[in-house]
């Protein structure tokens, strides 16, 4: 296994806000999403909640044996997020807000056992096969900010002005918070997600697991940031760029829950990596 070409970059061109990373070593490579939170604002000299998932995650990672399973895995990683709490004395705080939580979407190649892993809503190309997971609560409130955008610019508002003022984003604000509830609570709802977030109990629910078949020459793991995964960086970067170009706000050609804001180079992190097997 080898890596042909890697790239992370932040949705604010800031690599110290950054809430993606990627994990490189003789045994795993990982893509990982730390989730933004709905409620804190990114603070100078603090560390957001999805970045200080993602470090755990990179600490956690970095100790496990090549030949582990992915459950276990996976737990070890949900209890590296849940240390954050116990460090700084918000367990009960976090257990009872999940919006206060330190979250993460992760996809990870086992290069001992040949599998992806994957929980959240992280994405790979395994040769042509796209593997991705969507969230039925993000393509709703998605849907909704599009349809109250649409709304604005009826009432006489432009898209320069809602891309320095994202009324959309202001009114699906409390529905973000609220999808935080549906986290890590089983099946029982449409609207149910899995993420690691230090309350994850059953992993072996959660978690996606795929064989990467022996003739497989080509993998490319990426995080959500990238509306359309390619085959190569280029051509990803390429299709984001036309997004951006096009649909600045993201609510016709890419749906999103949020856009291209004045000053930023994206609508989200994003981090992308390809590796060649064989």
């Amino acid at each position: 296994m080898r890596i042909e070409e890697h790239h992370v970059v932040g949705k604010t061109g800031r690599s110290e806000v950054c809430e993606d990373e990627i994990i490189a070593n003789e045994r795993f490579v990982a893509v990982v999403d730390g989730v933004t939170s709905p409620i804190a604002a990114n603070t100078a000299g603090e560390q957001t909640p999805g970045k200080k998932a993602a470090a755990r995650i990179r600490e956690g990672l970095e100790g496990l044996p090549a030949d582990i399973g992915a459950f276990e895995c996976f737990r070890h990683l949900n209890t590296e997020i849940a240390r954050i709490y116990w460090d700084e004395g918000s367990l009960e705080k976090a257990r009872a807000n999940p919006e206060y939580r330190c979250c993460a979407s992760v996809i990870i190649y086992s290069c001992y056992r040949s599998e992806l892993w994957m929980i959240g809503d992280c994405q790979a190309l395994v040769g042509d096969r796209l593997i991705t997971a969507l969230k039925d609560a993000e393509a709703l409130l998605a849907e909704v900010r599009a349809m109250f955008l649409e709304s604005e610019l009826l009432m006489g508002r432009t898209v320069d002005d809602l891309l320095k003022q994202d009324t959309g984003r202001a009114y699906i604000r409390e529905l973000l918070i609220r999808q935080r509830l549906f986290q890590n609570r089983g099946a029982n709802s449409p609207y149910s997600h899995f993420i690691l977030d230090g309350f994850l109990d059953k992993p072996e629910q959660a978690m996606q697991v795929y064989r990467v078949p022996r003739s497989c020459r080509s993998l490319v793991l990426a995080s959500d940031g990238y509306p359309y995964l390619k085959p190569t960086l280029r051509e990803s970067e390429q299709a984001l760029e036309e997004i951006i170009k096009k649909d600045p706000l993201c609510f016709r050609l890419f749906k999103s829950t949020k856009g291209v804001y004045d000053g930023n180079l994206s609508f989200d992190d994003r981090a992308y990596v390809r590796l060649h097997l064989g």
